[in-house]
This record gives structure tokens, sequence and C-alpha cells, in this order.
């Protein structure tokens, strides 16, 4: 949910960016532009005030699911570990499951880097 929140807000605002330069371009006279684009900023700088905490905590937490799935992978595949195999000698279940953990890791790395793309888009046009 608050990863499409903050989708949400960054193409809000990457189309309020795009609008205004294309009034811009579009406009004979450039008198009330100025002050417009100090609104376009002021507003920006609050967004990013805003998600700025959230995406700290979401990162934190996708970067914390990355470290516990390495260790668990470690700790059960690795050598030394409680249920050291080799690779070549694993069961079908084996398989499945050294499948299944890094596709946990998946989705919520794209969701974090996608949002980090939208983000650096508008920072791009601005």
């Amino acid at each position: 949910g608050v990863f499409y929140l903050k989708l949400h807000i960054c193409v809000g605002l990457e189309q309020a960016v795009d609008h205004y330069c294309m009034r811009v371009f579009q406009a004979q006279e450039l008198d009330n532009f100025v002050t417009e684009w100090n609104v376009l900023q002021a507003m920006l700088r609050r967004a990013a005030r805003v998600i700025e905490s959230t995406f700290f905590s979401v990162g934190t937490g996708v970067l914390g699911v990355v470290v516990l799935t390495s260790v668990e992978l470690l700790n059960r595949f690795g050598e030394g570990g409680p249920d050291s195999k080799s690779l070549t000698r694993l069961t079908v279940k084996d398989g499945f499951c050294l499948a299944l953990w890094p596709g946990w890791i998946g989705p919520p790395m794209g969701l974090v880097l996608f949002f980090v793309f939208r983000a650096a888009a508008i920072t791009e046009k601005c």
C-alpha cells in the first residue's frame, strides 16, 4: 500500500512538472511563470519531505529481508550449516526451497528500485 501511494505521488509530481514545462513553451509572455515555478518547487519540496521517512523505513525493511534471506540460505545450504548439503546432491524439494527463498526478495526489491527510478525522473526534469 505504501509503495503505491508513493508511486502515485511521484507520478503526479512528474505530470505537474511536465504540464508546467508545456505551458511555458506554449506561452507568449513569461510574466506569471516565475511565481508558478516557485509554487511548484515548494510543492516538490513538501512532497519530498513527506515521503522521505516512509522511503527510509521501507528501504530499511527490504534491506532486512535481503539480509535475513541471505543468512537463511547460507545456514541451510552453505558450508558447515546445520542442513549443509552439496549443491550437487540436492533433492527436488531442496531445489524448490532454494528457488523460493530468493523469490521473496524480488518483488519488494523491484518496487523499491522502481520507486527510486520514478523519483529520479522528477529530479532529472527539474
